[in-house]
């Protein structure tokens, strides 16, 4: 059997408002984003917003990991080609491409956003993008290496 969730059902799309509320983040910074200004924006109440995210550091966090995992994708999809000059035209050209959006969808990167700003001291952001970075250099560097014991790269003395 398995256990409900209290109250009624979410009448909202959160992945919509979870990518709302970073573009919000986005153009304010996470101070300058009130839970007010969240609610009026989001369409939300305030108990829908907690309720759902529990606080606004909660929503924050979320936002910053969807963005995040569309980084760690083109990592993850770059690696599994065959030959390793795919694999780096892949990553820069996928790179380029999902990170010079058009401003109004798009306006800037929420990583970088959110390590420089003052929620690092409530948020453990900086830990995260610190481990999204790592990995993503781990999977090209085993690739590399890859590359290197199938002969398709060699070393240059």
């Amino acid at each position: 059997m398995t256990e409900r969730n209290r109250g009624r059902p979410r009448a909202f799309d959160r992945d919509r408002v979870v990518l709302d509320a970073a573009r919000l983040f986005w153009r304010r910074g996470y101070s300058g984003t009130s839970t007010r200004a969240l609610t009026a924006a989001l369409g939300l109440s305030t108990s829908s917003l907690y309720a759902a995210f529990g606080s606004k550091a909660g929503l924050f966090e979320e936002a910053v990991r969807t963005y995040a995992e569309r980084y760690r994708e083109i990592y993850q999809q770059a690696v599994a080609e065959n030959d390793i000059l795919t694999v780096i035209k892949r990553i820069l050209a996928d790179s380029v491409h999902e990170f010079t959006q058009p401003s109004d969808t798009h306006p800037g990167c929420l990583i970088s956003s959110a390590v420089m700003s003052d929620s690092t001291s409530t948020l453990d952001t900086s830990a995260y993008v610190a481990e999204l970075h790592s990995s993503n250099e781990q999977a090209l560097l085993a690739r590399i290496e890859r590359a290197i014991q199938e002969g398709e790269l060699r070393l240059v003395p």
